[in-house]
């Protein structure tokens, strides 16, 4: 019965060490997670010309590299909401969206949601 006991107690006192062990481990570190790529500002600044087909005129958009803007030399009063690689999303003081989206290499086209029309910006060849 001692033997017994002995075996009990040891075994109590193994399981109860692992588990000290086990409780007082430092966590595993969290692998940070990826921050999303950062777009440069700079990616979207410059003068883009659109294209109005439905009153079949072009615009001058100018995107500054602060993000302000200007339609045909006249300043837009603006926030941005949003900017990734693909959109640069901005509320007017009216709450209306105008969305600048973008292939790999420059802007592609403009949607301006009071209007409710997408607008086609030309390529730019420099």
């Amino acid at each position: 019965m001692t033997v017994m006991k002995s075996k009990n107690s040891e075994l109590a006192s193994g399981l109860f060490s692992q588990l000290k062990r086990r409780v007082s481990r430092k966590p595993h570190p969290v692998k940070p997670q990826h921050k999303a790529t950062e777009v440069s500002p700079l990616f979207y600044s410059g003068v883009w010309v659109y294209v109005d087909e439905l009153h079949n005129r072009k615009h001058l958009l100018e995107v500054r590299p602060d993000l302000s803007i200007a339609i045909d030399h006249q300043p837009l009063q603006v926030r941005v909401k949003s900017m990734t690689n693909e959109k640069l999303i901005f509320v007017d003081k009216f709450g209306y969206e105008l969305v600048l989206s973008a292939n790999d290499k420059q802007p592609t086209h403009l949607f301006d949601e009071a209007d409710n029309q997408d607008y086609l910006i030309l390529i730019n060849e420099h």
